[in-house]
Parts: structure tokens; C-alpha cells; sequence
């Protein structure tokens, strides 16, 4: 995996280049997800409409659970449950002790504005600190530590009240932006942790104690009463994220962030650095393939989207980062190593069950 050079091939459509992971660039100058694209195609929200009902018959104490960050997606999920298809709500927040002010505000707003219950999922700050201190340093990375926390006390909810659904604010947009590390596989997490120092007993307070894996959730969520996973944007037709901003701010009292013009994932005070890291690591950062898929779909201009990208001011500067060093308890040195991690050294730990599961899934998918 290689970082671009000024020798390195570019796509003429979007801002994949070559050397990004799974990315080449073909003979027409298109990059080979260019050439392959083919535009969005929803559901449909017929099925969508199937799905509430049956979940309102289950005469549940409500009919969805909505996980809200403070972000933009799972904001616009929390509206059309609410406002749009009027479901009886419950929503939660995950407290990973790197959510930034404007989250939290736009957390309370939401929740005023869509006059639904609220609960919020609080783990030891202590533990979650040393825990992002050791995955950072020996994995390169933060994001499983929260990812499975909020993935285990999304069901743990769902589990206690008995709600049908789970409705998440997962994005086609995002789709080509994961780095193929399965950063959510418990077995794999646990492994990082024990490297690190970090005892059995204290995964209990970030959920990891918790057996479930990708197999049971599935098997949860699909015959069970309870827990059934609905990305709800992959039903409707898309909307932009400009629209999507302009329906949030006028009916659920949310705000955007202010001089970034990146604005996807402001929620989180470690996202930029988690991105920077990436990109030493891999070569290759979130933002790029997003902006490529909101090129391909006409949002952006590729001008536009370029601009975007360059103009971030946390792209290059540690010093960017003193707000994230603070709040996980790292230094800019420990940088330098996490960088250095090399891409899949955690995979032979994960789980034999997921491991199963994805190859099962993969056949039944591309069959």
C-alpha cells in the first residue's frame, strides 16, 4: 500500500489514485470503481413501511431504538423515524469520552426536538482511556475500542426493552471507505488489550465481556423479537448531504460544524487524527473515498470535492491533534508508532466464528 506521489496514476472522475487499496487506474483514465459504478439503487421504502408495521404489532414498549452521536446521519435517522414515519422511539448515546461540545448540544436538541426517551451508555472513563492508549500504540488504531462498545450496548438496549428494531445511520456514501481490518471482532479487540496490559476483568465496563458475536448477532436480529439491524439510507432514495443539513437544522434544532469543510464525522474530537493515521499507515484516508462516492452521485464537482480535501487544516499538522492527545492520553511520539503497525497484524486474532460468518455471508452475497 503506497501514499500518493506526484508519479502516481489519477482517476480523471474522482480522487482515487493508484496504490489505494483495491484501486487501480485503467486504460480510459477511469479508476476501475469508476468504471464499474452504477448508480444508487434503494430498497425501497415499501419494504421499509413492512418492517414498521410488523414492528409496531409487537406491541413493544417502542417500536425502534435510534443510537445518536451528535452527527449528521444518525441525527437524520432519528428525524424521519420521528417526524416522518412517527415510530414510538427510543434513543440512546454511547458516551465515548471523545464526543465534542457541538455533539453533545446537538444531542440535546435532537432529543427535545423529537420529544422522545433519551438514555445514555457511560463506561468507566478511566479503563475506556487506558483502553484507547493501548489499541492506539499497538494496532495504529481507537475505533474498535468504541465501535464494539456501541455495537454490544445497542443490543444490551434493544435486548432489555425488547425493541424490534434498531435503526442505524450507516451511508452508501461511506461504502469503499473501511481499511479491511475487522476492527469490531471482540476476539481481535481482546487480544490487543491483553498486549497491552489490560486486564479480562475490566472488559466488562466497555461491554467486551459480553459473548456475542457476528454469527448470534445475526441470529438475534433475524428470529429473535428483538434487535433486528435496519440501515435505514440504504431504503430511500439518496439525499445530499447539504439537504440532508438544511432538513435537520430546520426541524430538529441540530447545528453544523463551523470553518471545516469537512463536516462528515465532527462528532467525534479524535476522527481527524484516526483519519491522519490511517493514512500513514495504509495510504489511504475516509474522506477520499467518500468524496469519490459524492462525486460519482453529482453532489460534488471533482474540483469541488479536491478542495475539500486540501483545504482540511488537519490533514498534515500534529499540533492539530492536542485536543485527541488530551482526551485519550497519548503523545505526538506515540504517533510514530502507531503509524508503524503494520496493516492486518491483529487479523489472525479474530474470532474462527466471524471468520466463518464473513466467508458465508461473502459466498451468499456474490452468488
Amino acid at each position: 500500500m503506497s501514499n500518493f506521489n506526484s508519479e502516481s496514476k489519477v482517476c480523471k472522475t474522482c480522487l482515487l489514485y493508484e496504490g489505494l487499496q483495491n484501486v487501480h487506474i485503467e486504460s480510459n483514465g477511469n479508476c476501475n470503481i469508476c468504471n464499474t459504478y452504477r448508480p444508487f439503487k434503494p430498497i425501497g421504502e415499501d419494504v421499509l413501511l413492512t418492517k414498521f408495521e410488523k414492528a409496531k404489532k409487537k406491541n413493544a414498549p417502542f417500536d425502534a431504538l435510534v443510537p445518536i452521536s451528535g452527527g449528521k446521519d444518525s441525527a437524520y435517522i432519528l428525524f424521519l423515524a420521528t417526524k416522518v414515519y412517527g415510530l414510538n422511539v427510543l434513543t440512546y448515546t454511547y458516551d465515548n469520552g471523545l464526543m465534542s461540545d457541538l455533539a453533545i448540544e446537538n444531542i440535546r436538541n435532537l432529543v427535545k426536538a423529537a420529544a422522545c426517551q433519551h438514555e445514555m451508555i457511560s463506561p468507566s472513563r478511566d479503563i475506556q482511556k487506558r483502553c484507547y492508549q493501548q489499541s492506539f500504540v499497538l494496532s495504529g488504531d481507537i475505533c474498535g475500542v468504541c465501535g464494539i462498545g456501541i455495537m454490544q450496548s445497542t443490543q444490551m438496549i434493544a435486548k432489555k426493552y425488547q425493541i424490534p428494531l434498531i435503526l442505524l445511520g450507516h451511508s452508501p456514501m461511506e461504502d469503499g471507505s473501511f481499511s479491511g481490518e475487522d476492527l469490531y471482532d471482540i476476539k481481535r479487540q481482546k487480544s490487543i488489550l491483553a498486549k497491552g496490559g489490560i486486564k479480562p476483568s475490566q472488559f466488562k465496563e466497555l461491554l467486551f465481556n459480553q459473548s456475542t458475536n457476528y454469527w448470534s448477532t445475526f441470529i438475534d436480529s433475524k428470529w429473535h423479537a428483538y434487535g433486528e439491524k435496519v440501515n435505514l439510507l440504504y431504503y430511500l432514495p439518496l439525499i445530499s448531504d447539504k439537504e440532508m443539513a438544511e432538513v435537520l437544522k430546520r426541524e430538529m434544532l441540530w447545528q453544523d460544524v463551523k470553518n471545516d469543510s469537512f463536516t462528515k464525522h465532527f462528532d467525534c474530537v479524535a476522527e481527524p487524527l484516526t483519519n491522519f493515521i490511517r493514512q500513514k499507515r495504509i495510504g489511504q484516508s475516509r474522506r477520499i473515498f467518500q468524496l469519490s462516492n459524492m462525486i460519482r452521485v453529482g453532489e460534488l464537482t471533482r474540483s469541488e470535492a479536491e478542495g475539500i480535501l486540501n483545504s482540511n487544516p488537519k490533514n498534515e499538522s500534529i499540533e492539530a491533534f492536542n485536543e485527541a492527545f488530551d482526551q485519550i492520553g497519548i503523545h505526538a511520539q506515540d504517533v510514530e508508532l502507531a503509524a508503524k503497525v503494520p496493516m492486518g497484524k491483529w487479523e489472525a486474532h479474530r474470532s474462527k466464528r466471524n471468520r466463518l460468518f464473513a466467508y458465508i455471508r461473502k459466498k451468499i452475497t456474490h452468488s
